[in-house]
This record gives C-alpha cells, structure tokens and sequence, in this order.
C-alpha cells in the first residue's frame, strides 16, 4: 500500500492502564513460525515512517511450541520499533487477535499473519488510508514469493487464488458490498479503527 498524502496523527488513545498512547498498533499473531516470524519482524522494523507517527510492534504468540519467544527477545532487543510479547495460550487466530487488540494502545491495529513481509511504507499507508477514507476497515495486495515459478494450471485459474492467500487488484478503491472481481480483504493483513471493535465487539472465537 502507497500513499503520497502528508500524515496527520489522529488524537491517540490511551487505554486504561496503558503507559503510552500510539497513532498505530500494528498486532502480529504467530504459532509455531519461528523462521517465518523473523522475516516478517525485520520487514516491520524497516518500515519508514513521519516523525510524528507514533506506533508499536505488538507480537502475540498463540501458544507456540518453538523458538517463537527467543526470535522475539532477539528481535526485541536490537529493534527501532517498540516490541511488546504476549501469551495466548488458548488455540486460535481470533483468541490471538482479541488478545492484541485488547492490548493496543492506539485508535488503529493493522494485523498482519507471521508469513508476511511489508513493504517499507506499509504503517504508514495503512495510517493514511484510515485516516483519509473513515473506512472501517483497509486491506491490501498480498503477492507470492515463489520458491519456484507457479504451476501453469495456478496462473491459469484466478478463481484459486484466494484460497492461496493471493490478492493481486492493482488499483486502490472502496467495497461497499462485494461483487465479482472487487477486491478482497484478506486476513493476512488488514487494518481497522478501534471505534469499529468498540461499536461490532471483537472477532468471534468460535470460527477461528
């Protein structure tokens, strides 16, 4: 996601209990992806942002057997961003994500999964993109690295890429109600306003 337009930090918020109040809570849930969460992180602390941009790095690890919180701590200790770790111990991507949200401390939480690697604007085009539109929610291309180029019979049916996670639109625009060939919002990264958790409640538990 890019954006050109000058940012312009909303009032942030502060929950209770929360030290310091952000512009953008960017809620990274894991399990089990130790590899795969380094790249993501690093991607993350490479982000370039206005100076007037306050956010932090939220990694909320979903009960994970691996070397899931030593990546964290390394990451942690050398990184520009803030990093906060948390625990969910109960199983589940909704569990993790109502967990980062409940722990953010801004009025925005982009949500990405442990096998994403961001574009070095991508906090701050998710920001602006909020901000200048009132959505309540704003997603992204997501494309492939391919470890070997993609099989014909892949390239030649688009209908299969969403189940891939693949989302190729190329041109920014609003969804008011999804049609056939809109873009799709998908769950490996995605941004919403805290007011929308606020108004709806958080994601249901029992579907994921």
């Amino acid at each position: 996601m890019q954006s050109n337009a000058t940012w312009t930090p909303p009032r942030a918020r502060l929950r209770p209990g929360s030290a310091d109040p952000m512009d953008v809570s960017v809620v990274v849930c894991t399990y089990n992806r130790a590899p795969s969460l380094g790249l993501t992180l690093r991607s993350l602390d490479d982000q370039v942002t206005p100076p007037d941009l306050t956010w932090e790095l939220v990694v909320v690890d979903n009960n994970s057997a691996d070397a899931t919180r030593s990546v964290v701590d390394a990451f942690a200790a050398a990184a520009r961003v803030r990093v906060r770790y948390l625990f969910e111990s109960r199983q589940g991507l909704s569990h993790a994500r109502n967990t980062g949200i409940a722990h953010a401390r801004a009025p925005s939480s982009p949500s990405l999964t442990t096998t994403c690697a961001r574009g070095p604007d991508w906090v701050a085009g998710v920001a602006t993109a909020l901000r200048e539109t009132g959505a309540h929610i704003v997603g992204g291309r997501i494309l492939p690295a391919w470890d070997h180029p993609p099989p014909p019979w892949l390239l030649a049916r688009p209908f299969l890429r969403g189940p891939l996670t693949i989302m190729e639109h190329p041109v920014p625009g609003p969804v008011v109600e999804a049609t056939p060939g809109s873009p799709a919002r998908l769950g490996s990264q995605h941004g919403v306003p805290a007011r929308v958790f606020d108004r709806a409640g958080l994601f249901d538990s029992r579907r994921a």
